[in-house]
């Protein structure tokens, strides 16, 4: 029987992030009405929540100047109402719940808030931008018959500006029709970058492999797509954010079908949002099946279920990496491992120094967390 192996691993990088840790005593679980969920995750995180939210809205974490912050209060608020319609129209007003008991228990403004968590992430880009070198978030699917006795690895290292990290299991017990999910994200998030959903679906989201430069698909590109696809012309700024998107997907997809079909559904109603560049998602589900999926808003510009890594000239079907990276001198890449071991991967493998905490991987000062 295939089964779904979910190790949580948090690296620590000393020089770009801290974490708290908690004994087995005090791990609370994030079960409830969305409305409870909200108040037991603001009170733990109350004082990281504020710092970066007050952050944000000084202009510090933001791409605008904290003048131009204040006079787009207005605005801010618009998109608020937005953000608000569109969890609305599909099924997850939950979130809106979620965030007002944040606000109330942070004492800052509701819409503000709102605003703040659903958009932050197109002006942190922005200003992280200016000092990105070669960095970016890389995933990969390890699936049979690439791995020993029926395993399904899945991995996430997640590149950011510094923010205090947060791993968890999230159950609302008042929406209807969402599933349980393990997420990952900074504390001041509903949003998630890497999922775990009690169907077995995991997925993750990823900047575009044309996006980083000195990275790229191991294909380079894949077969059949365009290198410039990507981009979003014009650019979207109204709508949501990827890490509200893959929420979507974890409590709403159950395999690797449905987060096709659901980002298909997102994007032809206009309800999805990056700026200037797409998003490119990697799932795997409990079958074992891989799906590959790119939009750049206005449309899904690329899909593939089962991909197979080409490396060297040669197909290693069940394994896929979202973006190839390159050791410098002697450390060679991450698939080097995979392909010597092919047929008997274990996620002891996946999760090693060979693979999934590579040099090649975790050599940016934006590595913030990695899950296999």
């Amino acid at each position: 029987m295939k089964r779904l192996i979910w190790l949580l691993v948090i690296l620590l990088i000393f020089c770009s992030v801290s974490f708290a840790y908690a004994d087995s005593e005090k791990v609370v679980l994030l079960k409830g009405t969305a409305k409870e969920v909200g108040k037991i995750w603001a009170e733990i995180n109350r004082d990281s929540i504020l710092a970066k939210y007050e952050s944000y809205m000084a202009g510090t974490d933001a791409f605008f100047s904290k003048e131009a912050l204040g006079e787009m209060e207005k605005e801010l608020k618009v998109f608020a109402e937005l953000s608000k319609d569109i969890a609305k129209a599909i099924g997850c007003s939950h979130w809106i719940e979620e965030l007002n008991t944040m606000a109330d228990e942070i004492g800052v403004d509701r819409d503000l808030f709102i605003s703040y968590n659903f958009g932050r992430y197109r002006n942190l880009a922005a200003s992280y931008a200016k000092e990105r070198k070669e960095e970016g978030c890389t995933s990969f699917a390890i699936t049979p018959p690439a791995t020993k006795d029926g395993q399904i690895i899945f991995n996430k290292t997640r590149d950011t500006g510094e923010d205090l990290q947060a791993a968890y299991i999230k159950e609302i017990t008042d929406a209807e029709n969402v599933y349980k999910f393990f997420g990952e994200m900074g504390t001041s998030d509903v949003g998630i970058s890497f999922f775990v959903n009690e169907k077995g679906l995991a997925g993750s989201a990823d900047v575009a492999a044309a996006d980083q430069p000195q990275a790229g698909t191991v294909d380079s590109p894949p077969p059949g797509e365009k290198m410039e696809a990507h981009i979003v012309n014009p650019p979207k700024y109204d709508g949501l954010m990827n890490h509200m998107t893959l929420r979507y997907f974890a409590e709403k997809c159950k395999n690797v079908e449905e987060a096709k079909q659901a980002l298909h559904y997102l994007v032809e109603n206009g309800y999805v949002a990056s700026g200037g560049g797409g998003t490119n998602y990697l799932f795997v589900d409990a079958e074992g099946n891989i799906l590959r999926i790119s939009d750049n808003c206005y449309t899904v510009f690329v899909e593939e279920v089962n991909p197979s890594l080409t490396y060297h000239g040669k197909k290693y079907p069940g394994i896929y990496f979202t973006v190839h990276r390159e050791g410098k001198d002697s450390y060679g890449s991450p698939e080097d491992a995979l392909v010597e071991n092919y047929g008997n991967i274990m996620v002891e493998l996946a999760d090693s120094a060979q693979v999934g905490k590579h040099p090649a991987k975790w050599k940016y000062r934006s590595s913030q967390s990695g899950f296999t």
